[in-house]
C-alpha cells in the first residue's frame, strides 16, 4: 500500500512539473514557448519555431499564470519584448526578436505583478503560460509606459511596476486566474 501511495505522489509531482513546463503555443503566433526557468520575476524560455518560414517573437502581453490552483494567485505579466539570453546586457528587442525556421533561441522576459494587492510569487511557484495575450488595450498601454520608463536615465524595476499597478486600477480587466 505504501509503494502505491509512493508511487502515486511521484506520478502527481512529475504530472505537475511537465505541465509548468510543457511547449504551449504562443498566443497569437506559431511560434512555442517552454518555460526553462525563474528567478523571482525573470523567466528564461525557449522559443521554437516549428514551422518552414521565419517569424519573429514578441513577449509584449503575454502573461504567466501559477499552475497551482491559489486562492488569490499572483499573475505575472511581461511588458516588453523580451531579449535574447546570450546577450543579458542589450536593451529589450522592440522590434521582436527573428526566430529562423525550426530554431529555438532562448529568450530572457522580465515579468511585473499583475495583482496590486496580492504577494509577489514564493520562488518555488510554479508558473505556466497563460493561453491568451493580455488585452489588447491593456497590453498596449502597459508597452508604451514600459518604453517611456526604459527612456528615463531614472529607469528601474520598480518605476515600471508602480506603473503597471496604476494601469491595472485604472482600467480592471478580468484575466486568467481571476478570483476578485
Amino acid at each position: 500500500m505504501r509503494l502505491r501511495h509512493l508511487l502515486f505522489a511521484v506520478l502527481v509531482v512529475l504530472t505537475l512539473a511537465t505541465t509548468a513546463a510543457a511547449d504551449r503555443p504562443v498566443p497569437g503566433s506559431s511560434l512555442q514557448l517552454w518555460i526553462v526557468g525563474r528567478a523571482n520575476t525573470t523567466f528564461t524560455v525557449a522559443i521554437t519555431n516549428p514551422t518552414d518560414v521565419p517569424a519573429t517573437f514578441d513577449g509584449t502581453g503575454l502573461y504567466f499564470v501559477p499552475v497551482a490552483k491559489a486562492e488569490a494567485p499572483q499573475r505575472l505579466g511581461v511588458v516588453t519584448p523580451g531579449h535574447l539570453s546570450s546577450t543579458p546586457n542589450v536593451a529589450e528587442a522592440w522590434n521582436g526578436i527573428p526566430v529562423a525556421p525550426h530554431a529555438t533561441i532562448q529568450v530572457t522576459l522580465t515579468s511585473y505583478c499583475l495583482d496590486v494587492g496580492r504577494h509577489a510569487p514564493p520562488e518555488e511557484s510554479q508558473y505556466r503560460l497563460a493561453d491568451s495575450r493580455l488585452p489588447s488595450m491593456l497590453s498596449d498601454s502597459l508597452a508604451r509606459e514600459a518604453r517611456t520608463i526604459a527612456r528615463s536615465p531614472s529607469a528601474s524595476y520598480s518605476s515600471t511596476q508602480s506603473a503597471v499597478w496604476r494601469i491595472r486600477e485604472q482600467s480592471p480587466t478580468t484575466l486568467l486566474g481571476e478570483t476578485r
